[in-house]
C-alpha cells in the first residue's frame, strides 16, 4: 500500500497538561456490571457505539422493549449512515420515545396491544423475541439478503419457541448472531442487555464494512479497498462519514464527528479517567478530562467560532466547529497538539493513525503475559480435556522480537464456552498496537473441540496499553491488567 503525506496544521500550545499519569480505577468506562463472557465482544460493541447511557450502567439486567427499540435503531443507523424516519406518532400511548417510533417504522417491533395502542415499554424481552427483531432489523437494513434457512436442523427446543419466532431463531443461529448451548437455544429465557448487545454488534461486524466501506471480496481473497481511508485514533477507527479533512490556507484541518471523538482521545496510565467527557448543549461544546480531585483539561468551544477557552483562557486556532446535517464535527488539530500526538508513519492511502508520538517500549512488550497462572498456549491439551479449569474469562499474549504475536482468549460460562487462539505481525505506535495478517483458529463448546483454523484477516485489529507498573512488572491491554510471565 502506498504511504500518504499530509500536511496537518498542529497548534503548538505553551500549556502542559498530561505531564504525569492520572491513575484512577480500573474499571471499563464504557459499560458497567457486565458478565466476564460478554466483555470481550462488549468492548468491541461500545467501539462500535452500539451501548447508550441508558443501559450502560448494569449490563447483565434484563432488556426492556423500549430499551431494545433504541438498540435497533442505534444497530440501524450505524450500519446504513442514515437517520432513521419517525412514524405514527400517535402509534401508541404509553410512550413517547421517538426511537420506538421509528423502530415502528422499519417494521422492526410492533405493538403488544393496538387496539388500545399500547407499547408496554418496561416489559422484559425474551431471547425468542430479540432474535425476532434483530432478525427484522436486518431486513431493514438489507432487504434483498438472502434469508433462506434451508436444511437447517430442528434445534432441541424447538417446540418450546412460538411458531412465528422459529425462522428468526434459525435464520440468526446460522449466521452466529445468536448461539445456543448443546444444541438449545433456550428462546423462553429473558435476554439480557449484553446478550442483545453482543448480537447486534456481530451484526454489525458483518454489514458495516460492506455498507460503509465497501469493501469487496474477489475470488484469491484479495481485497479491493475503499477510496477513503479510515481514520485511526489511538485505538478506536472512525470510518470516513464520521471525518472530514478541511482545508484552509494552505494548511489541513481533521473535523470528527463528535460522538466519535471521545472513544479515540483517551489518555494513558489515567485508569478509569482514560476518557474525556464530552457534552454538546445549544451550539456549546465542552471537552474535559479530569482524575479523583480535579479537572486536568477543559476545552470549550461553539458552533462556528474559531474562539475557544483553554482551562478558560482564550485563544484563537482558526478554524471552527460546524454542523452537517445532525451531525457536529470539532476540529482535532488542538487536541493531538495538547495531547502530543501526530499522524503516524504507517499511516497510507487507507488507514490514517493518530497516535501518541512516544512509542510504548518494544523491550517491555516483548514476552509472555497473562492474567492467569495457566498458559493458554503451553498447557492447551489439559485446558481442552478440562484437566485444568480455566477462569471464565482471561487473555494471554506473546510478543515475539521479531514482530510477531501470539493471543489466546478463553471465555467460559456463556452459551458456548470458546478459545480462541490468534497469530500474526504486530506494531507498536504510541501505547497502540496494531495487529496484522491475522489468523485465527477457535475451539468451543465442552470439551474444546475445533471449530474452525486458521482463518486469515487481512483487517488490522488494535489493542492499547492502558497502563504500566514498573515495580510489579504489570501491564494493562484494554483495560485488563497482565503479569509477566
Amino acid at each position: 500500500m502506498k504511504k500518504i503525506l499530509i500536511s496537518i496544521l498542529i497548534l503548538f500550545l505553551s500549556i502542559q497538561v498530561f505531564t504525569a499519569p492520572v491513575y484512577g480505577q480500573q474499571n471499563e468506562v464504557a459499560y458497567y456490571e457486565a458478565s466476564s463472557w460478554a466483555i470481550s465482544e462488549l468492548n468491541e460493541a461500545a467501539k462500535n457505539g452500539l451501548i447508550s447511557e441508558k443501559i450502560k450502567n448494569k449490563m447483565n439486567a434484563p432488556i426492556t422493549r423500549e430499551e431494545f427499540a433504541e438498540l435497533a435503531v442505534r444497530l440501524y443507523e450505524a450500519i446504513t449512515g442514515e437517520k432513521a424516519a419517525y412514524g405514527a406518532l400517535d402509534a401508541f400511548v404509553d410512550t413517547k420515545n421517538m426511537e420506538v417510533y421509528k423502530a415502528f417504522n422499519l417494521k422492526i417491533v410492533n405493538g403488544t396491544n393496538m387496539k388500545e395502542r399500547l407499547f408496554s415499554p418496561d416489559e422484559k424481552i425474551n431471547r425468542e423475541q430479540a432474535a425476532t427483531m434483530l432478525y427484522r432489523t436486518i431486513k431493514a437494513i438489507k432487504a434483498d439478503e438472502d434469508f433462506s434457512i434451508n436444511n437447517i436442523a430442528v434445534f432441541l427446543d424447538e417446540k418450546e419457541a412460538s411458531a412465528w419466532a422459529v425462522d428468526s431463531i434459525k435464520y440468526m443461529n446460522k449466521q452466529g448472531y445468536l448461539l445456543g448451548l448443546k444444541g438449545k437455544m433456550n428462546p423462553k429465557d429473558l435476554s439480557t442487555r449484553e446478550m442483545a448487545v453482543i448480537m447486534a454488534n456481530r451484526i454489525y461486524k458483518k454489514y458495516a464494512l460492506i455498507e460503509k466501506s465497501t469493501y469487496q471480496e474477489s475470488n484469491n481473497k484479495e481485497y479491493i479497498l475503499p477510496d477513503k481511508a479510515v481514520l485511526v485514533i489511538n485505538d478506536f477507527d472512525i470510518l470516513s462519514e464520521n471525518y472530514r479533512i478541511v482545508t484552509k490556507d494552505d494548511f489541513h484541518y481533521i473535523f470528527v464527528e463528535i460522538n466519535k471523538f471521545k472513544y479515540g482521545f483517551k489518555s494513558p496510565y489515567a485508569g478509569y479517567y482514560s476518557y474525556p467527557d464530552v457534552v454538546e448543549s445549544n451550539g456549546k461544546i465542552s471537552v474535559v478530562w479530569q482524575n479523583e480531585s480535579k479537572v486536568i483539561l477543559r476545552i470549550d468551544m461553539m458552533i462556528d467560532s474559531s474562539e475557544i477557552q483553554i482551562n478558560g483562557k482564550a485563544a484563537d486556532v482558526g478554524i471552527a466547529p460546524y454542523r452537517e446535517g445532525e451531525k457536529t464535527f470539532i476540529p482535532i488539530n488542538l487536541f493531538m497538539a495538547v495531547l502530543e500526538m501526530n499522524l503516524a508513519e504507517e499511516s497510507t492511502e487507507d488507514i490514517i493513525f493518530i497516535q501518541y508520538k512516544k512509542d510504548f517500549p518494544k523491550e517491555v512488550l516483548v514476552g509472555s503475559w497473562s492474567e492467569i497462572e495457566t498458559n493458554l498456549f503451553t498447557d492447551f491439551k489439559d485446558i481442552q480435556s478440562k484437566a485444568v479449569a480455566p477462569a471464565s474469562y482471561a487473555p494471554s499474549y506473546m510478543f515475539e522480537n521479531d514482530g510477531t504475536y501470539r493471543k489466546g482468549t478463553i471465555s467460559v460460562g456463556g452459551f458456548h464456552d470458546t478459545l480462541i487462539i490468534e497469530s500474526g505481525k504486530y506494531i507498536i505506535m504510541g501505547n497502540t498496537i496494531m495487529y496484522y495478517d491475522i489468523a485465527e483458529t477457535l475451539y468451543q463448546d465442552k470439551p474444546f473441540m475445533l471449530s474452525y483454523s486458521n482463518r486469515y484477516y487481512k483487517e488490522p485489529r488494535y489493542g492499547f496499553i492502558d497502563d504500566y507498573n514498573v515495580q510489579e512488572n504489570r501491564i494493562r491491554i484494554n483495560g485488563v491488567w497482565l503479569n509477566k510471565k
